[in-house]
C-alpha cells in the first residue's frame, strides 16, 4: 500500500524536482517496514522456545551432583548465560531498529505536511531558515568547543563536571538550558566562566536562533497570505477530490500533464484555441466544462494589462487564425467548393449595396410614372368612359409596387447556376 501511494505521489509530482526524492524515501521506508515485520515474525516464532531453553538450562545446572566436575558445571552455567546475554543484545538491536523505522515514518509524515500551504508552515520555515541555521550551528559548535576546552583545562582537576571532555560538553549543555554548576559562587574563575558562557550562548546565541526561525516564519506567513489559490485545508481537500471526480466524469486531461504543458505559460492567459492546439482530441463539451469549472475561482480569471495584454492578444490572434483556417478547410471539404475570402465577401457586399441603390432609384421612378398615369387615367375616365370601363382600364394600366428583398436576384441567379452545374431542373 505504501508503495502504491509512493508511486501515485511520484506520478502527480513528477514535474517537480522533489518527486524522485519522495519516491526514494517512500521505497526506503517500505523496505524498512518489510524487514522489520519479517524479523518480528521470526523472533515471535522462536522467542518462547529460546527463552524456555536458555532459562531452563541455567536453572537445571546440576550444582549438587557429585558425578559432574565443578568446572563443567561452571562452564555450562556461563555458556547458557552468554546465550541469554546474546539474546538480550539481539532484542536491544531489534528495539533500536524498530525505533529507526518509527522515526523514519514520523519524518515522512512531517514531510507530507508540505502538501498544503497551511500545513507546510513547519517544513517551509525550516527550508527558508536552513541556510541561516547551518551557519548558526557552525558558530555554536566553535563556541562550544572553545568553552569545553577552557573548562576542562582549568576546572577539570577539581570539578567532576569538567573532568573529561564528554562531561564538560554535558555540563555546558545543561548550562545552556539554564542550570548552574555545583561550585558556582565558590570559585571566582568558575563564576566568571559561567557568566561569560551564559551571556554569549544563553542570551545571545539562543535569541539568534529564535530570531532566525521567526524571520523565516514571517516569510512563509506572507507567502501563504499572498497565495490566492489556497483555502482552508479541508476545503481544499474536498475541492481536490471533487475536481478529480469531475475530470473523470467529463474526460479532462491528466492534471500533471496539464500543469507540465502549461508550465511555460504561468503568467499568460490561455484560451480554448490554445488548449485545442495542445490536445486536438479534447472534445469541445469537455473543454467547456473544464473552463467553466475553473472560471469560478477568481485567481484563474484573466486580468491582462500592459505588455502582457498585447503579447497575449497577439498570441490569441495567431491561434484564432489557425483555427479559422482549419475551419475553412473543413467547410470547403464538406461543401466541395472553395470558401470565399473576406475580400471576396466584402466585394459581394459592395455590389449588393450598388444593386440596392439602383433598385431604390428604379422604384422611385416607377412611383413617379405610376402617379402621372393614374392622374391621367382618372381624368379620362370621368369624361369618356363609364365606371365599369374606367375601373377595367385602371386595372390594366396601374402597376403594383412590390418590394423585392435585397440580394434576391443575386441569390436566385447563383441558385440557378448551381442547379445547372449539378444537372438539376
Amino acid at each position: 500500500m505504501n508503495l502504491l501511494i509512493a508511486l501515485w505521489v511520484w506520478k502527480t509530482a513528477r514535474g517537480k524536482g522533489m518527486g524522485f526524492y519522495h519516491l526514494a524515501l517512500d521505497i526506503a521506508i517500505l523496505l524498512l517496514c518489510v524487514i522489520y515485520q519479517s524479523i518480528k515474525l521470526q523472533v515471535n516464532a522462536i522467542a518462547e522456545t529460546v527463552l524456555t531453553d536458555t532459562t531452563g538450562a541455567l536453572i537445571e545446572v546440576p550444582w549438587r551432583s557429585k558425578d559432574i566436575a565443578l568446572d563443567s558445571k561452571i562452564d555450562s552455567f556461563f555458556e547458557n548465560l552468554t546465550k541469554l546475554e546474546d539474546r538480550m543484545a539481539e532484542e536491544e538491536a531489534f528495539a533500536i531498529f524498530s525505533f529507526v523505522v518509527v522515526f523514519a515514518v514520523l519524518f515522512r509524515i512531517v514531510i507530507s505536511t508540505a502538501a498544503h500551504p497551511r500545513t507546510a508552515i513547519l517544513v517551509s520555515t525550516l527550508k527558508n531558515a536552513s541556510d541561516d541555521l547551518w551557519h548558526f550551528l557552525i558558530l555554536l559548535a566553535l563556541l562550544f568547543t572553545a568553552f569545553c576546552l577552557v573548562g576542562h583545562n582549568r576546572f577539570g582537576h577539581f570539578d567532576p563536571s569538567f573532568a573529561t571532555i564528554s562531561a564538560s560538553l554535558e555540563t555546558l549543555f545543561e548550562m545552556m538550558l539554564g542550570s548552574m554548576p555545583e561550585n558556582f559562587g565558590e570559585d571566582a574563575l568558575l563564576s566568571v566562566f559561567t557568566i561569560c558562557f551564559n551571556f554569549i550562548v544563553f542570551f545571545l546565541m539562543l535569541n539568534f536562533v529564535i530570531a532566525i526561525i521567526v524571520e523565516a516564519y514571517l516569510k512563509v506567513k506572507t507567502e501563504v497570505e499572498e497565495n490566492e489559490a489556497e483555502n482552508e485545508f479541508f476545503t481544499d481537500l474536498v475541492s481536490s477530490f471533487y475536481a478529480v471526480s469531475q475530470g473523470k466524469l467529463h474526460g479532462w486531461p491528466d492534471h500533471a500533464e496539464l500543469i507540465q504543458s502549461l508550465e511555460g505559460f504561468a503568467k499568460k492567459n490561455v484560451c480554448r484555441g490554445y488548449l485545442n492546439l495542445i490536445w486536438p482530441d479534447w472534445k469541445i463539451k469537455s473543454m467547456n466544462s473544464f473552463m467553466e469549472y475553473y472560471s469560478q475561482y477568481e485567481f484563474v480569471r484573466p486580468t491582462p494589462s500592459g505588455d502582457s495584454q498585447n503579447e497575449n492578444w497577439s498570441e490569441c490572434q495567431v491561434i484564432v487564425s489557425a483555427a479559422v483556417k482549419q475551419l475553412t478547410n473543413t467547410m470547403a471539404a464538406l461543401l466541395d467548393r472553395p470558401i470565399p475570402t473576406p475580400a471576396e465577401v466584402e466585394l459581394v457586399a459592395h455590389r449588393g449595396e450598388k444593386r440596392k441603390t439602383k433598385n431604390v432609384k428604379k422604384q422611385e421612378g416607377a412611383r413617379e410614372q405610376n402617379g402621372t398615369a393614374t392622374n391621367g387615367t382618372s381624368q379620362k375616365d370621368s369624361t369618356l368612359h363609364s365606371p365599369a370601363e374606367g375601373s377595367k382600364e385602371t386595372e390594366s394600366t396601374v402597376t403594383p409596387l412590390i418590394a423585392v428583398p435585397d440580394g434576391f436576384e443575386s441569390v436566385k441567379s447563383e441558385r440557378q447556376s448551381d442547379l445547372v452545374e449539378n444537372n438539376q431542373p
